[in-house]
């Protein structure tokens, strides 16, 4: 899927492609691509691992919630997350997203968020609260950082991920 986000003007502020996969759902028909999305970028390989821990408070679901405005309950309603099959309320994946990249921002980037060209990854696992996760930045390069996000028990949380920059 592709979204444009404009503003009052008509000027394109930002491009996204979005990618979704339902377990349990089957697809009818044949698959239709009206454009290819953009080429990956693909790190040189300079080693140059980091590692930070980021807090994740308990409260970090509501929180996001309202402020993103984005009401899912299994982020909020420990009663429908139990429901829904999870082991308590999650993170959202954007949450945990954007707590990693405003990381990067502040140790690579000044702390200057306009800098930031382009940003990519997987959701892969379950972020629990309270908890603490580790940003493994793999990679580090003139306009490009690769990175993961890891829950405390190692699993990928946002895996593959980059964030290009100018």
């Amino acid at each position: 899927i592709r979204l444009d986000t404009s503003d009052e003007a008509g000027q394109l502020v930002c491009r996204t492609y979005q990618l979704g996969i339902s377990s349990g759902v089957s697809v009818e028909g044949q698959p239709i691509q009206a454009e290819d999305p953009p080429g990956l970028p693909v790190s040189a390989g300079t080693g140059k691992k980091a590692a930070f821990e980021i807090d994740i408070p308990a409260a970090a679901g509501h929180v996001y919630t309202e402020c993103a405005r984005i009401w899912n309950p299994i982020h909020t309603d420990r009663a429908v997350a139990l429901a829904a099959g999870l082991p308590d309320i999650i993170l959202h994946g954007t949450a945990t997203m954007a707590l990693a990249v405003s990381r990067l921002i502040d140790e690579y980037l000044g702390g200057d968020a306009t800098r930031v060209r382009r940003l990519g990854g997987r959701f892969a696992a379950m972020v629990l609260m309270p908890s603490t996760v580790t940003l493994v930045v793999e990679s580090a390069e003139e306009q490009a950082i690769f990175f993961d996000v890891c829950t405390a028990d190692g699993q990928r949380a946002f895996k593959n991920a980059y964030l290009c920059f100018e």
